[in-house]
């Protein structure tokens, strides 16, 4: 009997230290949705080295089951993260531009969770989020990319419920303030500036495609001491042209880094060698500092976009 209740008391205290761990149900609200998350989810699928990079910053490395890489690579990692991000499963074979196009491929991987975009979480890429429900996966999508006027606190918020849907709430706590401190320095630094007159290139010939003031894009420009020349319009991403430019006379214009694709220089020329953009400051001044998208999409990486922002719009203050 001694011996039964020995095994019974093992297993009580090893059932309540469980509980204990897993803490209380989670709830959080995403895309429209409401998800309860009764333990922290084990086996991760994330949608590119973006993702990735959240997880790594977290100590999550060994809750990921399989990764793709989106439109980027693994340069485009903080050195300090990329360690941890090459020990995760990564999958290249069967994909287009780096990601799924059918929710199958998230399935054969067995995942509990998944974290991308809203993009991802489409019929037409990586599965509905019906199709998720069907199958018991819970999924998660970065705030910027389907929230109007996001902004920073975004970012923050999903940094905050990836701590608790995993239950490491102080380390994404600490990961948050840290941010925020970077944030306030680079806001004291450029708090007496003028801003600058700012045209954000994504991409495009022809038809230019640039930044309204819809996405987190917008504000890490405005953080940054600059002036989105469109930042009147209500869209995020959209299409313009050289003629509209050339009337906004911008001072700087802001180039879009995406590294596997166009090069940032063959993206300058281009600009350069219009005739009608030939009297547009920028270009008068060879002012053409470049971004990451990686880092002015919504991503743990936000807050050194504002610095290498900074830097191509003040550098007087960075020498």
């Amino acid at each position: 009997m001694r011996k039964f209740l020995a095994l019974l008391t093992v297993l009580v205290m090893s059932i309540g230290i469980y509980a204990f761990a897993q803490g209380e149900p989670v709830t959080i609200e995403n895309m429209g949705r409401t998800t309860v998350y009764e333990k922290a989810p084990e086996r991760a699928f994330l949608f590119s080295y973006s993702q990735a990079e959240y997880f790594a910053a977290l100590g999550l490395e060994d809750k990921v089951v399989a990764f793709v890489p989106g439109m980027y690579t693994i340069d485009d990692v903080l050195p300090e993260y990329r360690e941890a991000i090459g020990k995760m499963p990564l999958f290249t074979d069967g994909l287009e531009r780096g990601s799924p196009n059918s929710i199958e491929f998230i399935l054969d991987k067995e995942p509990d969770f998944a974290f991308g975009t809203a993009y991802n979480f489409t019929a037409r890429t990586g599965g509905a989020p019906e199709d998720y429900d069907a199958a018991d996966i819970k999924i998660y999508a970065t705030r910027g990319t389907y929230i109007a006027k996001s902004s920073l606190n975004d970012t923050y918020e999903d940094i905050l419920n990836l701590g608790k849907i995993f239950r490491v709430e102080e380390c994404a706590e600490a990961l948050v303030a840290e941010m925020r401190a970077e944030e306030e320095a680079v806001r004291e630094l450029l708090k007496d500036v003028e801003p600058v007159s700012v045209f954000a290139y994504d991409s495009g010939e022809g038809t230019l495609y640039t930044i309204g003031n819809e996405g987190i894009e917008n504000e890490l420009i405005r953080i940054a001491g600059g002036k989105n020349i469109y930042e009147d319009v209500d869209k995020h991403y959209f299409a313009t042209s050289a003629e509209s430019v050339v009337d906004a006379n911008p001072d700087v214009i802001l180039v879009w880094d995406y590294n596997i694709t166009d090069s940032v220089e063959e993206k300058i020329a281009y600009l350069k060698g219009l005739v009608e953009m030939q009297d547009v400051n920028a270009v008068q001044n060879d002012r053409f500092p470049s971004v990451p998208c990686y880092a002015v999409f919504p991503s743990i990486q936000n807050i050194e976009a504002i610095k290498t922002i900074a830097k191509g719009l003040h550098p007087e203050l960075f020498d």
